[in-house]
């Protein structure tokens, strides 16, 4: 490698090093990565299998996350040094063994998956992505490392649905090949044997894991899917008009030209595309809406195919020159994303509520009631304190609910609270407190039934425009 290149890598590697760094330490865990720490703190290995189902991801960064979850150390720390680092092996491998031009992978380094989503939220997708990055290096030589490739396969099967849609794929080819290869002599049947009980295993677990998963209402999902889709694609302003026109160009020309360069090129690769490309939008129209997190492994997969594709010629053709330029053109288009813009950048404050709520007097020995699933991630920057935590849809600790994401209800106003159903999360030996959003203006309020009246007094105005409130409750018999 030449020097001047060496440095432009060690440069670009550098520069992505000091803003995802600068991202993550500004960066408060909001709900959905305090979840997961949640579920590997509170479930044993067994329970998590089971509950799997109920979450749409799969198990592997659960138990990356149990060791320090159960131990209570230092959260959110560990979890986002974990996700941080499999980014950085991510690229490190790109810049390494891609066969892109260096200002391709200058584009993908900077792209808003690399540079703004898998590095800082800390959650099950980067694990993913560096592991489809080592099956995608080992693709061509797969049959020649048989028992490396099936564990690294199911591996990366195991951290989440959208890396799924990619492993699925490639286990069928895998598994013809080996079978052929083995036919032919040209594989051991010792490692013919442990490939293959890795995989059968593998694909055993994951069954586990998935089968009776919940979706949601279809038509209502429909929706959902294009309000979330244009915030991740469009730049919602109508000065920006040619920005997404040219954007939807370039996409629209670099899906035509990868069905047909495949399709010319190598079928079976166009197969593992068509799959994921395929499995993902049968996801967000008919399972689950998703969201940026989940968006970015399209451009992701076509970054994949193009990887595989180039790996196999040892000499460049004129055809992929108009490939990888659409491919730069679609990852430069990905730098700007107005994804930029979301909940990645403006965070939930979850530890700013934290250290808020532990400035008042014996907190430590109250309980506080949550009233929307997002106040959850309140909860791992306090979990060496002695404050209790219920879920007010459930009337249950929040350390043993079994449903902790599915709430009664996402609504935010405070007529939908019912004194009844409240009164079974109320502590009888300690202060209780809830924690709501501040749709109240003023003072004082309260609520009543037949029995009983409970006051809400306002405590601390907090950030994410929500309020916590003191209750008091008084039995109307002794009025």
């Amino acid at each position: 490698m030449k020097l001047s290149k060496r440095i432009f890598i060690i440069a670009v590697l550098f520069l992505w090093c000091l803003i995802t760094i600068l991202r993550v330490s500004f960066h408060q865990a909001w709900f959905d990565e305090a979840h997961a720490y949640m579920l590997a703190q509170n479930y044993s290995v067994i329970e998590l299998i089971s509950k799997m189902n109920d979450e749409g991801h799969l198990l592997v960064w659960y138990l990356l996350l149990m060791p320090f979850a159960k131990l209570k150390l230092w959260y959110p720390y560990p979890m986002q040094i974990l996700n941080w680092l499999f980014v950085l092996v991510s690229l490190i491998v790109l810049w390494k063994k891609a066969p892109f031009g260096n200002w391709t992978k200058f584009a993908i380094t900077l792209s808003y998956p690399f540079l703004a989503q898998l590095p800082v939220l800390a959650r099950c997708y980067a694990v993913g992505v560096m592991l489809m990055c080592l099956l995608v290096v080992m693709y061509k030589n797969s049959v020649k490392h048989p028992v490396a490739y099936s564990s690294v396969l199911i591996l990366c099967g195991n951290t989440s649905l959208m890396a799924l849609f990619g492993v699925f794929p490639l286990g069928l080819l895998f598994g013809y090949d080996l079978i052929k290869s083995t036919l032919n002599g040209e594989v051991e049947k010792r490692d013919f044997i442990i490939s293959s009980a890795i995989c059968i295993f593998g694909a055993v677990l994951i069954l586990w894991q998935l089968l009776g998963a919940a979706s949601y209402n279809v038509p209502t999902n429909m929706h959902d899917f294009g309000v979330q889709f244009s915030k991740y694609f469009y730049l919602l302003s109508a000065k920006y008009l040619l920005v997404n026109v040219f954007n939807e160009l370039i996409v629209a020309a670099l899906l035509i030209y990868t069905v047909i360069i495949l399709f010319i090129k190598d079928r079976r690769i166009l197969f593992f595309w068509l799959f994921t490309f395929v499995s993902m939008l049968y996801c967000f129209l008919f399972r689950y809406a998703g969201a940026s997190q989940h968006y970015v492994f399209s451009p992701i997969y076509i970054m994949f195919a193009y990887w595989m594709l180039f790996d196999k010629c040892e000499k460049p053709l004129k055809s992929f020159i108009v490939a990888e330029v659409l491919l730069f053109l679609m990852f430069v288009g990905q730098i700007f994303s107005p994804a930029l813009k979301n909940d990645v950048f403006f965070g939930f404050k979850a530890k700013t509520m934290a250290d808020k709520i532990l400035t008042i007097d014996n907190i430590e020995n109250s309980r506080i009631i949550l009233f929307l699933p997002k106040a959850q991630a309140v909860i791992p920057y306090m979990e060496n304190e002695n404050t209790e935590f219920y879920l007010y849809n459930w009337a249950l600790p929040a350390t043993n609910c079994e449903n902790f994401f599915d709430f009664l209800s996402f609504t935010s106003d405070i007529m939908y609270i019912s004194p009844t159903w409240l009164n079974r999360s109320l502590a009888y030996d300690k202060n209780n407190y809830i924690l709501i959003p501040a749709v109240v203006r003023g003072e004082t309020f309260r609520l009543e039934d037949k029995n009983f009246i409970i006051n809400f007094i306002p405590v601390l105005d907090l950030p994410n425009n929500h309020k916590l409130f003191k209750i008091e409750k008084t039995d109307k018999m002794k009025l």
